[in-house]
Parts: C-alpha cells; sequence; structure tokens
C-alpha cells in the first residue's frame, strides 16, 4: 500500500505544531524530504517537534499509527 499521500497529509497536520521548536535548517530539512518524494523521514522529524512542543495527544497518536514498528518505541516515550 502507498503510504506517501497519508505520510503527507499529516506532515502537513504538524507542521504548525512542530514549527515553532524546529530551526530554519531543520524545517528546511523536512520540506526537502517531501520534495524529494520521501515523506515519511519529515514526519519523523515533523512528529519528534511537536511533540516537544505539546501538540494535541490525539494528532500525536495519529501520527504515531503511521510510524514504522522499528521506530515505534522512540516516539511512543515522547507522547507518554
Amino acid at each position: 500500500m502507498n503510504m506517501q499521500p497519508e505520510y503527507e497529509n499529516m506532515c502537513a497536520s504538524l507542521r504548525p505544531l512542530a514549527y515553532p521548536t524546529m530551526t530554519e535548517k531543520q524545517q528546511d530539512s523536512a520540506e526537502a524530504c517531501i520534495r524529494a518524494g520521501e515523506p515519511y523521514e519529515a514526519l519523523l522529524d515533523l512528529l519528534w517537534a511537536a511533540a516537544e512542543n505539546h501538540a494535541p495527544r490525539e494528532l500525536l497518536l495519529q501520527a504515531l499509527d503511521l510510524v514504522d514498528d522499528e521506530d515505534k518505541e522512540q516516539y511512543r516515550q515522547l507522547i507518554r
């Protein structure tokens, strides 16, 4: 299943909650990942920053559902 559109949609939802805690370089990196067709990498960065910025728990859990199993534990710890 092609998850790209779901990753991109979640990135769009996380972006306004993540950017206030991200440097311009980090923001540019996330955008470059999306433009390069790698929204999953951007999702991970945005999820981390949004969690640090105390984004709504429900949104963070929705984003966590999109994270691959091998990456989940480190992100789950942020959301507790």
